[in-house]
């Protein structure tokens, strides 16, 4: 079992053995000039690593998640263990008669 502060959420493996893993990516802004045949590119660091879990919760471990939306606390899911802000839930979908919903974590490390 994964835990965001004190909100539990299994992962839902893709194939079982699928474990997501942190991203990075370089925050870079491309400029083209008007009338030139050449672009100026301004690289200023690194964003901060993000991660996606798709997870399977409870109608009540999902109404917690809601309202931890925007709040820094610790994720321990398969991957590990580190400081995160969870930046939103998407892919909601709930599976009927069962109380169980498969949705998409979105996290930003801290």
């Amino acid at each position: 079992m994964s835990t965001f502060g004190a909100a539990t959420f299994g992962e839902f493996l893709s194939g079982g053995s699928d474990v997501p893993q942190w991203t990075r990516e370089a925050e870079v802004e491309v400029v083209h000039i008007p009338g030139g045949n050449t672009s100026v590119i301004q690289t200023a660091g690194r964003m901060a690593d993000k991660v996606t879990i798709k997870a399977k919760v409870t109608k009540a471990n999902y109404t917690t998640l809601l309202g931890l939306v925007g709040t820094k606390a610790t994720l321990d899911f398969s991957y590990g263990s580190r400081s995160a802000v969870l930046l939103s839930i998407g892919d909601a979908v709930e599976k009927l008669s069962y109380d169980v919903y498969i949705i998409s974590l979105n996290f930003v490390g801290a």
